[in-house]
């Protein structure tokens, strides 16, 4: 190395060149990826407690759906609850792109090819999530779903762009009025999403007392003969199901199901 030379000029990096904060947390995981887990790991037990009622019934109900089926409960509220699983794929796009960012995925260069990259990440998983929410919701949902998305993972971009994530103070100092305020618009509404809104309308959902899965009228037999009842599907055996009886509150057989006409289990919790 010549007198005078950068000492990372010669490709390494300084070990005295400490991560910015927003960086790091989105390397280690933040607040953001902490909300989004206990929403995700508390939801459903929430929603099973509440719609059936704690203690006996949810152990069964576990039980009988096995910690492998336990997503299905979140998967369960998403498509029947349009705010939250535009909400939820909103939160995860950002995430996950302040995570790869941290980790170097946005291109660094202010050629066009780099701004062209650049563009295609902040956009294009933002296209699918809208897809995906329009096919089950309709295309606003998916128009409301794909723009938030893309607006607040491009937030992320200028923050890199700005210096207030990274490893570049001197761009901190160049930024404009303009992208300061930009940066800390887009930062606040992440947060409040993730941190307020997306909780609130989790426990929303949690408490509503409608079932997280199809609902269907079927014939069950105690050993009394045959009769029909009204069951929360659990699992499907054979050519019947195993579903959670709502009138005589336990697992039951059914067979020669029929949809049925609400999937409202009892009344939420707000007008109890």
């Amino acid at each position: 190395m010549t007198p005078g030379a950068n000492p990372s000029d010669d490709g390494s990096q300084d070990k005295s060149e400490v991560p910015a904060p927003d960086r790091a947390l989105d390397k280690r995981g933040g607040p953001g990826h902490s909300v989004l887990l206990l929403v995700i790991l508390t939801l459903p037990a929430l929603k099973v407690a509440w719609t059936v009622g704690e203690g006996t019934a949810t152990r069964d109900i576990v039980t009988t759906m096995g910690l492998a089926n336990w997503p299905n409960i979140v998967v369960g509220i998403m498509l029947s609850d349009p705010a939250f699983a535009s909400l939820l794929a909103i939160v995860v796009s950002r995430i996950s792109f302040g995570y790869f960012a941290a980790r170097g995925a946005i291109p660094r260069g202010d050629d066009a090819a780099s701004r062209a990259r650049v563009l295609t990440l902040a956009f294009a998983s933002p296209i699918a999530y809208g897809v995906l929410v329009g096919v089950f919701f309709g295309p606003w949902w998916a128009l409301f779903t794909a723009a938030a998305s893309a607006v607040l993972r491009h937030g992320v971009v200028v923050e890199y762009r700005a210096g207030r994530r990274g490893n570049h103070p001197e761009r901190r100092a160049a930024s404009t009025t303009w992208e300061r305020r930009s940066t800390t618009a887009g930062h606040l509404a992440a947060l409040v999403l993730t941190a307020v809104v997306l909780p609130v309308v989790a426990l929303a959902d949690a408490f509503d007392g409608r079932a997280w899965a199809p609902v269907v009228h079927c014939s069950v037999d105690y050993g009394q003969g045959p009769h029909r009842a009204r069951l929360i599907e659990l699992d499907r055996v054979g050519n019947g199901i195993v579903g959670w009886d709502t009138g005589a509150r336990e697992i039951a057989n059914g067979l020669d199901c029929a949809a049925a006409e609400s999937d409202v289990i009892r009344a939420p919790w707000w007008r109890t």
